[in-house]
């Protein structure tokens, strides 16, 4: 059996050796994570919105300012050039135009058939003396029929025509322009029936008329009046107008009425 001192020593000798034993380990041993402890979680940044900083604006007040005042003197140009060139255009009024280039002739009257008289005023018969007698009395002479007196002529009508710009018509008065032609009887018949010629600019044409039919054949235009139209009474006059589409549009080079300058 050993003795209470002895296992005293042993038990001290044991536990000095242990203590020593963990010492050394800790000083070997690196510091790590307990298994047991959690994983520190990642911090979590807040998201902010990003904060938008103005532009800066593209034209400065001083190149806005300019570009009104270019847009003003533009425009002020513009309205100037349109208002100079309406200046420019001949005035409504009557224009004396001079015969077209080309006055197509109307189809005279054709002559009679040779053999066939033309019909001609008949003048009276002297008619034969015829003696009456009565009872109891001599004859009477019978009184000469008197010879039948001529027919009067018949008065002519004597035509005239005048051309005027009635208006400028589009925008600003520039996309063409209305005439007007007036047909006057000067003599003492009147006129059923008359032709007016007008000649136009290469490239322009009529495109109505208001008291008057038309045709148009390259640059010439001709009018005549309208079916069932009156005559023109001696002193009397009748009116008719057009109108010419077109940028500017030129006026009549001519005008004629049955082969008549217009006045």
């Amino acid at each position: 059996m050993t003795e209470p001192g002895e296992s005293r020593r042993e038990t001290s000798g044991v536990m000095g050796y242990v203590a020593e034993l963990q010492q050394f380990d800790q000083s070997m041993t690196v510091d790590e994570p307990s298994a047991r402890d959690p994983e520190p979680e990642p911090a979590i940044e807040p998201v902010l919105a990003p904060v938008r900083v103005p532009e800066k604006l593209p034209w400065t007040r001083i190149e806005v300012v300019l570009a009104v005042v270019f847009v003003i003197v533009a425009a002020t140009v513009v309205m100037g050039g349109a208002y100079a060139l309406m200046e420019r255009r001949r005035p409504t009024g009557e224009v004396a135009l001079p015969l077209p280039m080309v006055v197509p002739s109307r189809p005279a009257a054709s002559p009679p058939a040779e053999g066939v008289a033309s019909p001609t005023p008949t003048a009276g018969v002297r008619g034969e003396s015829r003696q009456r007698t009565s009872p109891g009395a001599g004859p009477v002479p019978a009184s000469p029929t008197p010879e039948s007196a001529t027919s009067a002529p018949v008065a002519a009508a004597d035509l005239h025509a005048s051309y005027a710009r009635a208006a400028n018509t589009g925008l600003l008065g520039l996309g063409g322009y209305r005439g007007e032609v007036t047909v006057r009887n000067e003599g003492a018949g009147a006129a059923r029936d008359w032709q007016v010629t007008l000649s136009l600019p290469a490239g322009l044409e009529v495109s109505g008329a208001s008291g008057a039919q038309f045709a148009q054949d390259g640059t010439l235009v001709i009018f005549t009046p309208e079916d069932g139209a009156a005559a023109v009474p001696p002193g009397g006059s009748v009116a008719f107008t057009f109108d010419v589409p077109g940028l500017l549009a030129g006026e009549p080079t001519g005008c004629a009425i049955d082969g008549r300058a217009c006045a």
